[in-house]
């Protein structure tokens, strides 16, 4: 029985490294392997509740979750090796932002400057048209005017 067990838990736990795997990886068949691999740890959660009891099953549950968080630093810095770019679960842009104040007028500046258009939101043309102008445009336009 505890051999069984330990079966049970060794394929939770490469389920749980192969969910966080994938879930680094880009690619058209994600969501079908994220699928598959679904389907493969409810079986075995279907499986130790038939064989265990309900009392496994509920911890092969919660320890699925311990898994899968204990598993995604390995299978982050494995996604890296094998394909040499940032991977999806990690970027290089929430480590560098900066969340003050004057951060936030910083990035919002910067965003208005890289705006092509001057209209963030546009319509029909007529009597009741309002044009949503971004704030660096609308300065443009008053100094320019």
């Amino acid at each position: 029985m505890t051999t069984g067990l330990v079966v049970v838990h060794s394929a939770l736990i490469l389920t749980a490294f192969l969910v966080m795997l994938n879930g680094c990886l880009r690619g058209s068949a994600k969501a079908g392997i994220d699928a598959v691999l679904s389907v493969v740890w409810l079986g075995l959660l279907g499986a130790v509740l038939i064989i265990f009891g309900w009392q496994s099953a509920v911890l092969g549950l919660a320890l699925s979750f311990v898994y899968a968080a204990s598993t995604r630093p390995i299978a982050r810095s494995l996604a890296r090796r094998m394909l040499g770019y940032r991977t999806t679960l990690s970027s290089d842009l929430t480590a560098q932002t900066d969340y003050s104040v004057a951060g936030m007028f910083r990035r919002g500046k910067e965003t208005d400057e890289r705006l092509e258009f001057p209209a963030v939101a546009t319509g029909n043309v007529g009597a009741n048209h309002t044009v949503v102008l971004s704030r660096i445009a609308l300065e443009k336009h008053l100094k320019s005017g």
